[in-house]
């Protein structure tokens, strides 16, 4: 059995959000994992939209850390309570934590496959396609991406073609932006923070193509 692989979390903020060892099993035996997080205040992050089409609604995004040379991104996802995002698919291990709320996967079909509550870690691997979205009072969730390349997640249309490529690069911009923006008013609406996620509302799915590699 292989060690839980621990992370440290450290969101900039002068009164810090939350401050834990994030402790992640990486083998199937210890496939979830129940951690204790004893405060949370996700008013004390800075949160973005990725872009303003629908296919990016009801979610948000705070980025943590990113290595550019490992393509290992750390970012926090908050949901929107009794809703569901596009359908994706992993294209890197990913380990999850919850922190707040109830994290709810659900399958293609809409149908649920699972309700995470707040302390639950998880390890899921690459090629899982999906929906997910918080619960009844939403869901704010850490994740701990391990890629193999610069492709992260593939966005899905009902057919499971690919809609969108998110990329290590794109996380990069996030961070970037909200480095650039720390200190101003972090009570401002939510703001798109990279044009290249800015997609007509007027375009199709399928008139839309995966990005290019990052380089």
């Amino acid at each position: 059995m292989c060690s839980p692989k621990r992370i440290s979390a450290d969101f900039r903020s002068a009164e810090p959000a939350y401050d834990t060892v994030l402790a992640y099993p990486l083998d199937d035996s210890q496939r979830d994992l129940e951690i204790t997080i004893s405060t949370f205040d996700d008013k004390q992050l800075s949160w973005s939209r990725l872009g303003d089409d629908p296919m990016f609604d009801h979610v948000l995004f705070h980025a943590v850390s990113v290595d550019e040379e490992r393509n290992h991104v750390e970012f926090l996802a908050k949901f929107d309570a009794n809703e569901m995002i596009i359908l994706h698919r992993h294209l890197a291990d990913t380990l999850t934590l919850v922190v707040a709320g109830d994290h709810v996967l659900y399958e293609k079909d809409r149908s649920q496959r699972d309700s995470r509550p707040a302390g639950r870690a998880t390890s899921s691997p690459a090629g899982d396609v999906h929906r997910e979205g918080g619960g009844a009072s939403g869901a704010v969730v850490h994740y701990s991406v391990r890629g193999e390349s610069d492709a992260l997640f593939d966005l899905l249309d009902e057919d499971e073609k690919v809609v969108l490529t998110l990329r290590t690069g794109d996380v990069v911009e996030l961070l970037a932006a909200q480095e650039n923006a720390w200190g101003r008013d972090r009570a401002a609406s939510p703001r798109s923070t990279s044009s290249r996620w800015r997609v007509s509302r007027a375009n199709t799915w399928a008139d839309r193509q995966p990005s290019e590699p990052q380089r």
